[in-house]
């Protein structure tokens, strides 16, 4: 019983310091209904003294997988770097190369079909499809 009284004073006298310190605007109304609820609810808790419990479910983010991001990267990045290596050669080419089940497709685009697929091949190797096509370039355009 003692805890139920003191539960209902500290109650009240919260309710009214917030209310003193409140500015006194159109809201007061809806403010004094919600302190008046906080007294109801502190004198029908029969002065337990169990606090109130809010859990927060964790929320578990995946990992973000950017292995496709990284793997186009490294793909654009081999196609330059054989460009580079058709135009030290003398060649003008585009080279765009792709990946189909692990293994590496390679268009070549050159004026110089021939001399762009005895560039690429030694540095492909065996396992990489490799095709050169006659056409413009896009530094020619």
């Amino acid at each position: 019983m003692k805890q139920w009284a003191l539960t209902v004073c500290v109650s009240c006298l919260l309710a009214g310091m917030l209310e003193m310190l409140l500015p006194k605007t159109q809201s007061g109304k809806s403010i004094k209904t919600v302190l008046a609820l906080y007294i109801l609810l502190s004198v029908l808790s029969g002065g337990q003294t169990a606090p109130l419990e809010f859990s927060v479910p964790k929320i578990e983010a995946a990992a973000a997988d950017y292995s496709g991001y990284a793997d186009r990267l490294a793909l654009e990045a081999s196609g330059q770097g054989l460009e580079e290596k058709l135009h030290a050669a003398g060649v003008e080419g585009t080279v765009s190369v792709s990946s189909e089940a692990g293994v590496p497709q390679v268009k070549c685009v050159s004026q110089n079909p021939e001399r762009a697929r005895e560039i690429l091949l030694p540095l492909l190797g065996p396992a990489a499809e490799l095709e050169c096509v006659q056409g413009e370039t896009k530094n020619e355009q």
